[in-house]
């Protein structure tokens, strides 16, 4: 199911501790004709740490660290047809350096590019017309649009190796996989939607495996619409709070909130 994760073998966003750039759209100081209003992206590059992120928390001794989390809004497709149009939203951001395969649920490598990885995806969430966000119309939640999480895991730990972006720099090591990601979505405080469990593989498990050492970084991504909402649900506007869990291999990981709004 698509919201459940799109594993994908990717480099990505924002740091928790660093600075990276989000989105600004419309007004007359925005790029491209002001975004929506004007006809263009309408985004410029901004300082900012993850602000869609709370109460990062480490479990034990992690070697691995959460590089960035992004939140925004796509036409994903609906339940009924599969997700259809997943693979195509994703692939407005992330090619060509990742390639999203219908429905969307794993995504091919792409071109090979070196880090830094916390900024890319979010710098190319600010060229495609999905810029980062927290706040959500209901159109925007509701199917066949949704929205979509990146999640971004970089190391470090300090170990090197081989990735399929470099043949030696710093990775998060096979070792470390699979790791087990659990969520749980809670609207207004009651439970929305518990299913944003999955594993990460190891780039030996992948469909077609792979014989680096590592990845050189990681970005699971997730989907919400209004199709999940439990039964009886007469209204989508509402804080929106994901509780995540991501732990490896060892049982170190880390607990975080993601949190936006639906008005």
């Amino acid at each position: 199911m698509l919201h459940r994760a799109c594993a994908a073998v990717v480099a990505v966003v924002l740091a928790f501790a660093g600075s990276g750039c989000t989105c600004t759209c419309g007004g007359p100081g925005a790029p491209d004709g002001g975004g929506p209003d004007g006809g263009g992206t309408g985004c410029t590059a901004v300082a900012s740490y993850c602000e869609v992120c709370s109460a990062l928390t480490p479990m034990g001794s992690p070697d691995w660290d959460i590089g960035s989390v992004e939140l925004f809004s796509a036409n994903f497709g609906t339940m009924a047809d599969g997700y259809a149009a997943s693979a195509a939203s994703y692939n407005e951001i992330v090619m060509p350096e990742h390639v999203a395969t219908a429905p969307g649920e794993y995504w091919e490598l792409g071109v090979q590019h070196a880090p830094p990885y916390e900024p890319e995806m979010v710098t190319k969430m600010c060229g495609s017309g999905h810029p980062p966000a927290d706040v959500f119309s209901v159109a925007d939640f509701s199917a066949p649009n949704g929205v979509g999480l990146f999640i971004v895991l970089v190391p470090q730990g300090g170990v090197t190796g081989s990735s399929p972006d470099f043949g030696d720099g710093p990775i998060i090591p096979n070792t470390l996989f699979p790791m087990t990601a659990s969520g749980d979505m809670y609207k207004d405080g009651m439970l929305f939607d518990a299913g944003f469990d999955v594993t990460f593989p190891a780039l030996y498990a992948l469909p077609v495996p792979r014989t680096e050492d590592g990845w050189s970084h990681y970005v699971a991504s997730f989907v919400e619409t209004n199709e999940w909402a439990p039964a009886g649900t007469t209204s989508y506007t509402g804080l929106y709070e994901l509780h995540m869990t991501i732990t490896d291999a060892l049982g170190n990981g880390w607990f975080f909130l993601v949190t936006f709004t639906v008005q």
